[in-house]
């Protein structure tokens, strides 16, 4: 689905920055790299890289991780070293080397995007590389957000 939008996708979700304050406030609070599972274009990868974290990014659309290099080709050399892309499902990922992370985030309702066996499955994926005390930011829509006027409900 995504590959099809994914030379849209920034222009209708870059102003998309409300979450952004609070996750690098979770990501500086635990020590370790950073998976983002969904990570599309990078919406998060960046400001976090930017602010000197280590944050390995997955996605099962080509199209957005295309998207994401060509961010990445003109970003800054420091920032550049700081993320690493592979696309993969979330849901049965291995990734090389098995690094454990101390923050894994799963963004702006990519959750929704899986039944409920997928689900479980990447829970089970993301708990096996989680670092002791890692955690696990799940962002999912506040229902009354979603509804806020009646063409939304729609």
């Amino acid at each position: 689905m995504y590959d099809q939008i994914a030379r849209f996708y920034d222009l209708t979700h870059a102003s998309l920055t409300d979450d952004l304050p609070f996750i690098l406030q979770l990501a500086a609070a635990k020590n370790g790299r950073i998976l983002e599972l969904g990570c599309g274009s990078g919406r998060l990868l960046f400001p976090l890289a930017k602010a000197g974290h280590s944050v390995t990014g997955l996605d099962l659309s080509a199209g957005m991780l295309a998207r994401a290099r060509v961010r990445l080709a003109q970003a800054e050399t420091a920032v550049q070293n700081r993320i690493t892309l592979h696309q993969t499902d979330i849901t049965s990922f291995a990734l090389p080397d098995a690094p454990t992370f101390g923050l894994a985030i799963v963004p702006y309702n990519t959750l929704f995007h899986l039944d409920s066996a997928q689900a479980l499955a990447m829970l089970r994926r993301v708990k096996k590389v989680l670092g002791e005390n890692g955690r696990l930011f799940i962002d999912i829509a506040n229902p009354v957000d979603i509804a806020s006027t009646p063409e939304d409900a729609l």
